[in-house]
Protein backbone atom coordinates (compact mmCIF):
# COMPACT_ATOMS: atom_id res chain seq x y z
CA UNK A 1 0.00 0.00 0.00
CA UNK A 2 1.65 3.29 -0.92
CA UNK A 3 1.89 6.31 1.53
CA UNK A 4 -0.98 8.47 -0.55
CA UNK A 5 -3.28 5.56 -0.24
CA UNK A 6 -2.41 4.95 3.43
CA UNK A 7 -2.95 9.17 4.18
CA UNK A 8 -6.22 8.47 2.11
CA UNK A 9 -7.51 5.78 4.25
CA UNK A 10 -6.44 7.46 7.49
CA UNK A 11 -8.53 10.89 6.12
CA UNK A 12 -11.63 8.94 5.23
CA UNK A 13 -11.66 6.82 8.41
CA UNK A 14 -11.20 10.37 10.18
CA UNK A 15 -14.23 11.69 8.44
CA UNK A 16 -16.68 9.12 9.25
CA UNK A 17 -15.89 9.04 13.14
CA UNK A 18 -16.46 12.69 12.93
CA UNK A 19 -19.46 12.54 11.13
CA UNK A 20 -21.12 9.37 13.12
CA UNK A 21 -20.20 11.40 16.12
CA UNK A 22 -21.77 14.41 15.11
CA UNK A 23 -25.17 11.79 13.68
CA UNK A 24 -25.10 10.71 17.33
CA UNK A 25 -24.94 13.32 19.31
CA UNK A 26 -27.75 15.64 17.01
CA UNK A 27 -30.36 13.03 16.09
CA UNK A 28 -32.11 13.30 19.21
CA UNK A 29 -32.14 16.65 19.63
CA UNK A 30 -33.40 16.85 15.97
CA UNK A 31 -35.99 13.76 16.35
CA UNK A 32 -37.71 15.74 19.31
CA UNK A 33 -37.82 18.68 17.26
CA UNK A 34 -40.01 17.60 14.62
CA UNK A 35 -41.95 15.61 16.81
CA UNK A 36 -42.68 19.11 18.79
CA UNK A 37 -43.05 20.37 15.38
CA UNK A 38 -45.18 17.71 13.61
CA UNK A 39 -46.83 16.05 16.29
CA UNK A 40 -48.00 15.46 19.67
CA UNK A 41 -44.93 16.00 22.01
CA UNK A 42 -45.97 14.99 25.34
CA UNK A 43 -44.87 17.29 28.38
CA UNK A 44 -44.23 15.20 31.63
CA UNK A 45 -41.13 15.02 33.53
CA UNK A 46 -39.50 11.98 31.02
CA UNK A 47 -39.77 13.90 27.96
CA UNK A 48 -38.45 17.28 30.10
CA UNK A 49 -35.69 14.78 31.14
CA UNK A 50 -35.39 13.92 27.08
CA UNK A 51 -34.95 17.00 25.97
CA UNK A 52 -32.42 18.18 28.56
CA UNK A 53 -29.98 15.05 27.85
CA UNK A 54 -30.31 15.96 23.87
CA UNK A 55 -29.44 19.67 24.58
CA UNK A 56 -26.66 18.23 26.47
CA UNK A 57 -25.67 15.09 24.46
CA UNK A 58 -25.24 17.71 21.16
CA UNK A 59 -23.36 20.58 22.69
CA UNK A 60 -21.31 17.67 23.60
CA UNK A 61 -20.47 17.19 20.07
CA UNK A 62 -18.66 20.18 20.55
CA UNK A 63 -16.72 18.39 23.07
CA UNK A 64 -16.16 15.34 21.49
CA UNK A 65 -14.33 16.40 18.04
CA UNK A 66 -10.98 17.65 19.43
CA UNK A 67 -11.30 13.97 21.76
CA UNK A 68 -11.45 12.38 18.24
CA UNK A 69 -9.02 14.03 16.07
CA UNK A 70 -6.40 13.80 19.35
CA UNK A 71 -6.75 10.28 19.91
CA UNK A 72 -6.83 9.52 15.47
CA UNK A 73 -3.37 11.29 15.55
CA UNK A 74 -0.67 8.48 15.81
CA UNK A 75 1.84 11.30 17.43
CA UNK A 76 -0.88 12.42 19.91
CA UNK A 77 -1.25 8.65 20.89
CA UNK A 78 2.59 7.79 21.31
CA UNK A 79 3.00 10.89 23.37
CA UNK A 80 0.05 9.72 25.67
CA UNK A 81 1.41 6.25 26.11
CA UNK A 82 4.81 7.86 27.11
CA UNK A 83 3.39 10.09 29.70
CA UNK A 84 1.04 7.37 31.39
CA UNK A 85 3.41 4.59 31.19
CA UNK A 86 4.78 3.24 34.27
CA UNK A 87 8.50 4.60 34.61
CA UNK A 88 9.28 2.10 38.21
CA UNK A 89 9.94 -0.60 36.08
CA UNK A 90 12.36 0.34 33.41
CA UNK A 91 16.27 1.53 34.65
CA UNK A 92 17.08 5.66 34.42
CA UNK A 93 18.84 6.34 31.26
CA UNK A 94 22.57 6.78 31.27
CA UNK A 95 23.98 10.22 32.82
CA UNK A 96 25.72 10.74 29.25
CA UNK A 97 22.02 10.79 27.43
CA UNK A 98 20.67 13.39 30.37
CA UNK A 99 20.48 17.00 29.19
CA UNK A 100 21.57 19.41 31.71
CA UNK A 101 20.95 23.07 32.14
CA UNK A 102 24.53 25.23 32.56
CA UNK A 103 24.31 28.11 34.54
CA UNK A 104 26.74 29.87 31.92
CA UNK A 105 23.62 29.61 29.56
CA UNK A 106 21.53 32.20 31.64
CA UNK A 107 22.26 35.78 31.14
CA UNK A 108 22.34 38.64 33.64
CA UNK A 109 18.77 39.50 32.87
CA UNK A 110 17.52 36.43 34.42
CA UNK A 111 18.87 37.32 38.03
CA UNK A 112 17.13 38.54 40.69
CA UNK A 113 17.45 42.76 41.43
CA UNK A 114 17.32 43.65 45.62
CA UNK A 115 15.96 47.07 45.67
Amino acid sequence: MTMTTLSEKKTAQTVLLVVAAFLICWMPHHIIAMWVEFGQFPLNDASFAFRIISHCLAYGNSCVNPILYAFLSENFRKACKQVFTCRFFYSPPPVEKVVRIRMENFSMTHSTTNL
